[in-house]
């Protein structure tokens, strides 16, 4: 399993130099990968970044798309048609990025957009579906997993369960699209968080790990041992620390 932690968007250095001090401290820290944010790929210089990371001894495992929505305000549900469509094509753009670093996956949820006034949410989850179908397309080319993540319902008012998201991968119908679970947001909208990655265990790729007060583990009151009785492979090929 490998062993990541999410970290800020590299857009916002001042200069991809300025990066490599604190990846030497991840990579002390025994950590193996980092997990940024990315919001436009165009800005992101992919040689000099690899060569930074190889200098530290990290890797990629996945890159967050959720400043797509927050920074630049594009979703998959927003009712203006072009809006909708740059959403598609950040996240292809994404895609192509992330298909330069070996092993690493598209990790996105708050993309899909809050519910707008005047969409009702089955137009909403259809308009995710033909969202999620064209992405898969281009991620099934690049031999890369596309993950979407249940978001609580304080930042997102639908897809806050494991089975929610579960409903919607089985609507688009790629193998290239798994679930991103977290334990934050699990914590809030699950019932019992063990029961649900046995569940779901199979739609499962990547797993954030954070506490009830979404700070480190031990530091709130989620019961780690309990939810860590599912082995690795119920839990996904990467753990990440928020």
């Amino acid at each position: 399993m490998k062993l990541s932690l999410a970290v800020p968007s590299f857009e916002d250095s001042p200069s991809i130099k300025d990066i490599e001090p604190r990846l030497r401290q991840i990579a002390a820290w025994g950590y193996s990968a980092v997990e940024p944010l990315i919001c436009c790929p165009s800005r992101f210089d992919v040689e000099s970044m690899k060569n930074i990371l190889n200098n530290c001894g990290l890797g990629i495992s996945g890159f967050r798309t959720g400043l797509v929505y927050t920074r630049e305000g594009l979703s998959f549900t927003d009712p203006d048609i072009s809006i909708r469509e740059l959403a598609i094509q950040r996240i292809k753009e994404s895609l192509k990025l992330t298909s330069g670093f070996q092993g690493a996956m598209l990790l996105n949820g708050l993309v899909q957009g809050p519910l707008q006034e005047h969409v009702n949410i089955e137009q909403a989850k259809e308009w995710i579906a033909l969202a999620l179908r064209e992405s898969c397309s281009l991620a099934k080319r690049l031999d890369l997993v596309l993950c979407l993540e249940p978001v609580n319902r304080y930042e997102l008012n639908y897809h806050n369960t494991i089975e929610e998201v579960a409903s919607i991968i089985d609507r688009v119908g790629s193998k290239n699209l798994k679930i991103l679970i977290d334990t934050f947001h699990m914590n809030i909208e699950e019932t019992d968080i063990y029961e649900s990655i046995r569940k779901y265990s199979g739609y499962i790729s990547a797993v954030h790990i954070a506490d009830s007060n979404r700070t480190a583990p031990g530091s709130g009151h989620l019961n780690f041992k309990y939810i860590f009785r599912s082995d690795e492979r119920r839990l996904g090929n990467e753990c990440h620390s928020r």
